[in-house]
């Protein structure tokens, strides 16, 4: 049987277009986050790897990570589910529609009100590389 264990990045939060994220970095089984090892300013993500600076623990990255996981896991568990139902002649609809939640909670974690920071927190992330706050002037508008 093939295990496939390692260390990734999930839990992408606190976008600064062009600038940087935060993201947590995770020992994981299967590609599933399992133990948080650490958040981190990410400044560029490349198919070798990651550059940044570790900044702790960002608690809002890793609930990402997770629920990005747990919706994925249900959304699978749940159209199993449904094509069993489908299978034993029995009305499908119902489980289909049980589908959605679990799709809505992982489609819920790429939306900008999760992913982009705050100016707030935008300059307190700037602050913790020493980078000055006129950097992030010219994308304000962007930041929620």
């Amino acid at each position: 049987m093939l295990f496939i264990w390692g260390t990734r990045l999930y839990g992408k939060t606190d976008e600064v277009p062009g600038l940087f994220h935060v993201a947590t970095k995770f020992g994981h089984f299967w590609y599933i986050p399992l133990i948080p090892l650490g958040s981190i300013i990410v400044l560029e993500e490349t198919s070798e790897g990651w550059r940044g600076l570790p900044i702790g623990i960002s608690l809002k990255s890793i609930l990402l990570g997770w629920m990005a996981a747990a919706a994925a896991i249900g959304t699978l568990v749940l159209v199993f589910k449904t094509l069993c139902v489908a299978y034993d002649g029995k009305s499908w609809l119902m489980a289909a529609l049980l589908n959605l939640a679990p799709v809505a909670a992982w489609t819920s974690t790429l939306l900008p009100f999760f992913r982009r920071a705050s100016y707030t927190r935008a300059r307190e992330l700037a602050g913790r590389m020493n980078l000055s706050n006129e950097i992030l002037d010219p994308i304000r508008d962007k930041l929620r």
